[in-house]
């Protein structure tokens, strides 16, 4: 793989970060080290500590505590893993199976679980070891028992904290505030106030409708395109490549990829040029940011279909879109030729315009709300807004269009009198907004 070390650092991270597994497995390394500790402590300096409400004598009793702690903290796990499990099959169904991964990287629960079966390893390593301080003589296993005793503590009061925040984290509000919190950061990382987006006045001087095709090698969605290890290896061989394809979008096998603006594609050069895009089986937010606009989307196409029927729902998506999309509108969109050193034109990368977006952003939610007034009604009254924040005339007409596509179709359906006034009030609202600008 050519990517560079940064982008290895990302992809071990963002695989990390989707790994339940990832803090539970920590937290067991850490409670094998707790047990060798405590037994080090235990042989070294017990006998300089008495504690009247601790009885370390008999090895006996102090086996069967830690049983008894590692049993029924076992059975807590597994009854947390339990209602873990049935939180994401009532998410799933209620908000989506592609919000699963945003509960499975919630950290909370992660630490949770972690604690419970980290307890349950120091136990059982803990029961193996005591014996080893008892044997010698007038050294009991005090600190074993008190690390035991803190550690049970802490489990039952995590073993409540857990079930708040399993019942909060599955209300509607917490999922979508959830949801909405990654596209904001996602907007953050992708789309930096501070970043350069100059236009480089050098152009691409080729046509790549005739150049030469370099193939995908892989199927599967694009979620990363190394652009600054590409721009350098173009660079050292001068080449000048335009992708066909950007982040988010599907591959298939032998399809074209890019094209080589001049001179014959080699296996090799085609395998090098592969090696800088990371493709999956899902997309992922990296560099895809309609990834994070269409699960808020997906909630509220879920909260809009006949077995849910659940407009408020949809009405707080469709807010939350609309403070995405302010936030995208005060930024600059990033440009998509990439220069060497040199400021040549090395690569051309396709990215998402604010129309793209609020196509993404709201076409699915028009469709299916039809014929549900209070949604359109919403729909009209947060483009309204987002347009009185638009930075640009690009993205007042992007906005314009779509409330034009929501009014035409709410005027077409049948509808009361009241409701069409309420309607024609709202676009009313958006053309005088659009005029005062």
């Amino acid at each position: 793989m050519n990517l560079h070390a940064k982008d290895h650092l990302l992809r071990v991270f963002y695989f990390l970060k989707g790994a339940f597994w990832a803090i539970p497995a920590m937290l067991l390394f850490l409670a094998i080290w707790l047990a060798v500790l405590t037994l080090w402590l235990d042989v070294n300096h017990s006998k300089n500590v008495v504690f009247w409400f601790l009885d370390g004598s008999d090895v006996q009793d102090i086996e069967a505590t830690l049983a008894t702690t590692a049993a029924a903290i076992l059975g807590v796990a597994g009854v947390s893993f339990s209602v873990t499990i049935a939180s994401l099959t009532l998410a799933s169904q209620q908000f989506g199976p592609r919000l699963i991964p945003n509960f499975i990287e919630d950290r909370f629960t992660q630490t949770v679980l972690g604690f419970f079966v980290a307890t349950f390893l120091f136990c059982m390593l803990s029961i193996q070891l005591s014996g080893v301080v008892v044997s010698q003589g007038s050294h009991t296993p005090v600190f074993t028992l008190i690390v035991t005793l803190v550690l049970t503590i802490v489990d039952l009061l995590l073993l409540v904290l857990f079930i708040h925040h399993v019942c909060v984290s599955m209300q509607a509000d917490s999922v979508i505030a959830g949801v909405f919190g990654e596209l904001r950061q996602c907007i953050k990382t992708l789309l930096p106030k501070d970043a350069d987006v100059t236009q480089p006045t050098a152009k691409f001087e080729c046509n790549v409708e005739h150049g030469e095709a370099v193939r995908a090698l892989v199927d599967g969605y694009i979620q990363h395109i190394d652009v600054e290890g590409l721009v350098e290896y173009c660079e050292s061989h001068d080449l000048q490549i335009q992708f066909e394809h950007r982040a988010g979008d599907y591959l298939l096998s032998r399809s074209v990829l890019a094209r080589l603006c001049a001179g014959p594609v080699s296996p090799k050069l085609e395998r090098k040029i592969n090696d800088f895009v990371v493709t999956g089986y899902t997309r992922s937010p990296r560099q895809d940011l309609e990834y994070c606009i269409r699960q808020l989307v997906e909630i509220a196409l879920r909260a809009l279909s006949p077995s849910v029927n659940d407009p408020f729902t949809a009405m707080t998506c469709i807010d939350r879109l609309g403070t995405g999309l302010c936030d995208i509108a005060d930024r600059p969109m990033p440009s998509s030729a990439h220069t060497d050193s040199t400021g040549k034109v090395r690569l051309v990368v396709d990215n998402p315009d604010y129309k793209g977006l609020v196509d993404a952003a709201f076409n699915q939610i028009r469709q299916a709300a039809s014929g549900k007034i209070d949604v359109t009604i919403r729909l009209l009254e947060i483009i309204c807004s987002v347009i009185s924040q638009a930075c640009s005339k690009e993205q007042v007409d992007a906005l314009h269009h779509q409330a034009k596509l929501i009014y035409s179709a709410a005027i077409d359906s049948r509808v009361q009198s009241e409701d069409k006034r309420a309607i024609e009030t709202r676009y009313h609202d958006i053309n005088v907004a659009i005029r005062q600008r």
